[in-house]
């Protein structure tokens, strides 16, 4: 055969093979991973590959990635609408290195991004969880420990929904930088107070509800900060420097709606600070050194 023919068929073959590959699309929904798979594997259940990362890039858009097996798992990053989340029963670990971030949320506006069963361990710095953009970020049972920021919701054009799960930062466990956008909290835990706080809140839409915040004695438990409007209802918030600080921190009044909360063994419980507390008067505020500093304004239900 003419060798410049030969060359020819050569290059043809190469460039259609990258063709195709270009053009498959995206797995069906869902793909598998397990700490002992490959990525070289399907991404089936029978043969599951092997990081989260990989596993991100071939699902299609608004699939599940399912975590099917006990282990640790890389660190990642979401840019798309998907649903990562591990079965039942499934211990899986995100390793985050120091100063590092465990688990970031850069999605596109239209996108709805989920989190389910999963655990980010650091080492003592960095973010547990990073979301930052997409329509809706849902959050569901997680944890994160030895971090600085356990969950960092940052973003003032995404809803948050954080549901169960147990998160703890040596300086703010659940960070909320948001505007008018929706965030509700419920049902979470976190535990020390960090230098900061333990929640540390910044938005006009928030809920915090059915939570337990469980101090060392340091720094505020819930902080709404200037200019900020959080509504806390049915919570636990113990063992603070303050229970609940309402504004300072930024320009502006700070706003609480206190319904139902069981306030105590804190230095403080309630400290009003620059803003207004709003009280049902069914809230629990005892056995603090001061159960109140400034005021409580009390309003009935409707």
């Amino acid at each position: 055969m003419n060798p410049l023919r030969q060359s020819t068929k050569h290059l043809w073959l190469a460039l259609t093979t990258l063709l195709f590959a270009a053009a498959a699309p995206a797995q069906s929904s869902p793909v598998y991973v397990a700490y002992n798979g490959s990525d070289s594997n399907a991404c089936t259940r029978p043969a599951p590959c092997q990081t989260i990362t990989h596993a991100l890039s071939v699902v299609a858009a608004g699939g599940v990635v399912d975590i099917v097996a006990s282990g640790t798992y890389d660190t990642f990053t979401i840019t798309h609408a998907v649903s990562v989340e591990a079965d039942p029963g499934v211990d899986a670990i995100i390793n985050v290195a120091a100063n590092g971030t465990g688990i970031t949320i850069s999605a596109g506006s239209s996108d709805t991004v989920a989190l389910q069963n999963l655990s980010v361990q650091g080492a003592a710095s960095g973010v547990g969880m990073q979301a930052n953009s997409a329509a809706k970020i849902l959050v569901a049972n997680c944890q994160s420990s030895s971090v600085a920021y356990g969950i960092s919701l940052d973003s003032t054009s995404t809803d948050f929904e954080i549901t169960g799960g147990d998160f703890q930062g040596s300086d703010t466990s659940i960070i909320i930088r948001a505007a008018s956008n929706e965030v509700s909290i419920d049902g979470v835990k976190t535990q020390g107070a960090g230098s900061n706080a333990a929640i540390d809140a910044v938005g006009t839409h928030i809920t915090v509800t059915h939570s337990t915040l469980l101090g060392n004695g340091a720094n505020p438990g819930i902080w709404v900060k200037g200019g900020s409007t959080v509504v806390l209802e049915n919570d636990v918030v113990t063992g603070f420097a303050e229970g609940v600080v309402v504004g300072a921190g930024l320009s502006g009044n700070g706003t609480a709606f206190l319904s139902n909360n069981t306030i105590s063994a804190n230095s403080t419980g309630v400290d009003v600070a620059v803003g207004t507390a709003f009280t049902r008067g069914n809230n629990t505020i005892r056995q603090n050194t001061t159960n109140v500093g400034g005021s409580l304004t009390a309003i009935s239900g409707q």
